[in-house]
């Protein structure tokens, strides 16, 4: 554990920050909405949860609380198991300054899509961030030529989890749109200097083999690991449930 908040600090301090605000969700509600996201909301999430009329009145402060709430345990699970894959992927590759940029900015970009383009719902939840992590992913294996043999997961995760707001009306698609967009627009700029980042060669020099780690892995490609694996195993899970879920609603109806 000290391993990990030494290597990944903000990632790390940022799901202690979830755990700490979901605790208060939890001292504040009944088993029905800490336990599965239903029924009345806790006082912090009146206050903190996007809601159009209540930002157009000025309270501004929504489009960054939002991002700390969460609706119901499985809600928050997800979030942090993304964010224990995607951010520490990102923070490997950017450091803990540029992540932190990076989340913070696509977390207000993802709740400012869902209060124009959702203004009848509340929405919350740390994913537009998460989102955004994905996208400046995508980018920095794009600008540094690591190629995405190693990335294809971050790929599969953005796939599926728009795929999966699509099919279940209760998810905000539009602030998962808004995050990655904004994500990966804020680390267009932070290619050069980063971790790891490809230098161009001229004609006369010859490029140097790779640096390698333990094992003999180059430096810079992160393989595809077992907790990678599940984690696109139960986004697949969680799709198919929704699917079969919304198909057997349709088929009770008169």
């Amino acid at each position: 554990m000290l391993a990990l908040l030494r290597r990944f600090p903000f990632t790390s301090a940022l799901i202690a920050v979830l755990v700490a605000v979901f605790g208060v969700e939890i001292a504040q509600s009944e088993p029905s909405f800490w336990l599965l996201g239903h029924g009345q909301l806790p006082d912090i999430a009146v206050v903190g949860v996007v809601w159009a009329p209540a930002i157009a009145d000025g309270e501004l402060w929504r489009i960054v609380t939002a991002g700390f709430l969460h609706a119901g345990l499985l809600h928050l699970a997800l979030n942090v198991y993304a964010l224990s894959i995607i951010g520490t992927a990102a923070e490997a590759r950017l450091g803990p300054w540029r992540t932190a940029v990076i989340f913070f900015a696509a977390m207000i970009g993802g709740n400012i899509a869902a209060m124009y383009f959702q203004q009848d719902s509340a929405s919350l939840g740390a994913s537009g961030g998460v989102m955004g992590l994905a996208g400046s992913v995508v980018v920095r294996v794009y600008r540094s030529g690591e190629g995405f043999s190693g990335s294809q997961w971050v790929l599969s995760a953005i796939v599926m989890t728009l795929a999966f707001g699509f099919i279940n009306p209760g998810i905000s698609n539009s602030a998962h749109i808004g995050g990655l967009l904004t994500g990966a627009l804020v680390a267009l700029p932070m290619g050069a200097g980063t971790p790891g980042a490809a230098r161009r060669v001229g004609p006369s020099r010859a490029p140097s083999a790779p640096r390698r780690g333990p094992g003999g892995r180059p430096f810079g490609r992160e393989p595809v690991n077992k907790r990678q694996e599940e984690f696109q195993r139960r986004i697949d899970e969680a799709v198919r449930k929704a699917a079969e879920e919304r198909a057997r609603e349709q088929s009770e109806q008169p």
